[in-house]
């Protein structure tokens, strides 16, 4: 305290005296004034009479400061309670004794010295130590009795504790819907009522939306898009409302580290001006009022209960320019901080929640005789069950996959190994073969009927037709023949024909499709992420396989410029583990690819370890993905690796009479056993054994990488 009345000039040490009915002798240098002062506060106990003295409003205004760590900026202090005026003796506009007419609570504490101001780059208001010793402790929120634990509807405080898993499940349930139906929004900002319908059908927690006519009729729907926005996970993209890179990234993540770029998003976006909680006419928050309930809530001890008004009481204290009320606190309690699964609240009392430890479950499978039905867990994988949700068939409350799914999923550029592959991911386990073939043949029927665009050359005479077929000039341009008079063109060669045809003399007259008047979409960041994304893999793949097509570089430098090199050093690392992946899977080591359902995996295991002990053979039923098919052949083991958390075997195959990499949990059965190796296979396992720590090593680099 000494330190900060010696801050103070001579003359205001003597209102300071006055303030505090001491007396002050005028023929005091400043230093013996401050000495002079500290010891009547400390030691005469004039600073514990007029703490005594202090009004309720006062003791607040010192319970705040010390409540901000003991020091607060000026302007905010006196913002809150009152200017506060340093008379001057040369002034005659002020009252000579200002401490007893004051009506500022800052001005009266500041004449009786239990604040000082302290110059610096900006002023502060301080409290001094001693001062700050006379305070009772700061509050804390009350914990509540066991039997004022709230529920919500009814549910226990189980079903509160996976508000975040569901907040998760369902913005991958809005991601998936979005990809399933091209959306345009409302005004620019709002999801049209069909979308909302069929959106809210399939969420862990829907809501009530008979008779709802617009999104801000909704609640927790319309949190929901907010959320996606403020996180990036979302844009609009040429019209449409579609998911961004940074989704499908967000959609790989655990869950817990999900839920936190979720929680940060919403924070981050509170704190802006112009913020999208404003716009999508959320809860009404002040930045300051956010910040203090989020901040206490984190002092807070997790799966304890408190009550409403103590925690109000002790937030008031940390808010400057606002105040919580309790109708307040109860609206962010009640929606978006349950929504968020931060806390549950009934009545006067509010209950924080932990995060949903638990693993990732698997969904189950069950095969009927024309489809097969998928039962969701309550914890999915959030990647698979968006791609699932982009073409399953909804059967009511269930999920099907059957023809028409499947066909579905080919239009939007899927074939059956990417479906099996998303299968086995939700399932957490290899298909059976049956499943993979009913996929597959679903697949083939799929394809038995297309309908796409085309560009027919048509001739009123046969003849002319019979001639341009007959040019082998021209035949390279040209498709199949669909009549006599029609002929299909290759869009891609069109250009290229009309100008060979007048060459010839046979001069075209083309019918060109009227093109929408409806202005073009311009390049959002969104889609130059996807656009950048797809050049530079594509620029990777030549160095492993040769390209008739070279994209520039200026073409990628030119997209490169229409992003944050934040941005483009993100996307990099994602081409980079494509690349990896298809580098591996070229070697024969797919990645993610799933297996199949096996009789007996443990027996399989063992009678290829045996085979590979004993330098035998063994006749296996082996599934390969890349053929669609079941085939018996003989190998003879000669190396046994894991990689990326599979087991193979390098064996020789009597069947392609040569080496050939195999995947156990290809392996379905055992067909039979033999004890006579070929020839060939005893040379290519001493040519692998020179090679077996390199391949050691290559397979725990990858496997380092992987987990990277």
């Amino acid at each position: 305290m000494v330190a900060l009345l010696s801050e103070r000039k001579w003359y205001d040490l003597y209102l300071t005296a006055k303030a505090s009915n001491l007396s002050f002798h005028t023929q005091q240098s400043k230093q013996q004034g401050y000495t002079f002062l500290y010891e009547s506060f400390l030691n005469g106990g004039h600073l514990q009479h007029q703490f005594r003295m202090l009004s309720s409003q006062e003791h607040e205004a010192l319970m705040m400061l010390k409540a901000h760590g003991g020091q607060m900026p000026l302007h905010q202090f006196v913002a809150r309670f009152g200017y506060i005026r340093i008379k001057r003796a040369w002034r005659d506009d002020m009252p000579r004794y200002p401490w007893l007419h004051s009506t500022a609570i800052a001005e009266r504490l500041w004449y009786q010295a239990f604040i000082e101001i302290v110059s610096g780059k900006t002023k502060k208001v301080v409290l001094p130590d001693e001062v700050s010793a006379m305070l009772p402790p700061l509050p804390r929120p009350k914990i509540a009795k066991w039997a004022n634990l709230p529920c919500r509807n009814g549910g226990g405080r189980e079903g509160d504790s996976n508000m975040r898993t569901a907040l998760c499940v369902d913005l991958a349930v809005l991601l998936g819907m979005l990809l399933r139906d091209d959306i345009t929004l409302l005004h620019g900002r709002w999801l049209p009522p069909y979308a909302l319908k069929a959106i809210n059908a399939h969420l862990q927690h829907p809501e009530d939306l008979t008779g709802v006519r617009s999104e801000l009729q909704t609640e927790r729907l319309r949190f929901l898009h907010y959320v996606a926005e403020a996180a990036g996970l979302v844009a609009v993209q040429h019209g449409v409302l579609k998911p961004t890179v940074k989704a499908w990234q967000w959609l790989s993540l655990p869950y817990h580290i999900g839920w936190q770029i979720l929680w940060d998003a919403v924070c981050a976006d509170i704190k802006r001006p112009n913020s999208l909680w404003q716009h999508f006419r959320l809860p009404e928050v002040e930045r300051e009022t956010w910040h203090v309930i989020t901040q206490q809530i984190n002092a807070l001890q997790i799966g304890r209960a408190y009550t409403v008004s103590s925690f109000i009481k002790t937030c008031n204290l940390h808010l400057i320019d606002d105040n919580l009320d309790e109708k307040q606190l109860q609206i962010l309690m009640a929606e978006p901080l349950h929504w968020l699964g931060i806390a549950s609240i009934k009545d006067n009392v509010f209950l924080l929640h932990d995060a949903d430890t638990s693993s990732v479950e698997s969904a189950t499978v069950n095969h009927q005789s024309d489809a097969l039905l998928l039962t969701l867990p309550h914890k999915p994988d959030l990647h698979a069950l968006t791609e699932l949700l982009m073409w399953v068939t909804f059967d009511e409350d269930r999920l099907c996959i059957d023809e028409n799914a499947v066909r579905r999923a080919c239009e939007h550029g899927y074939d059956e190994h990417q479906l099996v592959m998303t299968l086995a991911t939700l399932t957490g386990q290899p298909l059976p073969l049956p499943i993979i073939e009913r996929i597959m043949q679903w697949a083939k029927q799929a394809q038995s009927l297309t309908m796409r665009q085309l560009t027919v050359l048509t001739a009123t005479d046969t003849n002319t037709i019979n001639d341009i077929r007959a040019d082998w000039r021209l035949r390279p341009l040209l498709g199949e023949p669909l009549s006599p008079h029609h002929i299909v063109v290759k869009t891609q060669h069109a250009n290229a024909l009309l100008k060979k045809l007048g060459q010839r003399g046979k001069p075209v007259m083309w019918l060109r499709q009227t093109r929408d008047a409806s202005p073009a979409a311009t390049l959002t960041d969104e889609m130059a992420e996807y656009l950048w994304l797809a050049v530079r893999v594509y620029q990777k793949i030549g160095a492993v396989i040769p390209q008739m097509i070279r994209i520039p570089a200026a073409v990628r430098a030119w997209v490169a410029q229409q992003l944050p090199s934040a941005t483009v050093d993100g996307l990099e690392q994602v081409a980079e583990v494509l690349f990896d992946a298809l580098r591996q899977t070229i070697g024969g080591h797919p990645v993610n690819s799933g297996g199949i359902a096996q009789d007996d995996p443990a027996g399989i295991r063992e009678a290829i370890q045996q085979a590979y002990d004993q330098r035998g053979a063994v006749r296996i039923e082996y599934y390969s993905p890349a053929r669609g098919e079941k085939t018996v052949r003989t190998i003879e083991p000669v190396m046994l690796y894991q990689r990326n958390g599979a087991e193979y075997v390098e064996a020789w195959c009597r069947l392609e009479d040569d080496t050939r990499t195999f995947r156990l949990d290809r392996i379905q059965r055992i067909v039979a056993t033999s004890d006579k190796p070929h020839k060939l296979a005893l040379d290519a396992q001493i040519n692998l054994s020179a090679h077996a720590n390199h391949i050691d090593l290559l397979s725990v680099g990858a496997i380092a990488s992987q987990d990277t």
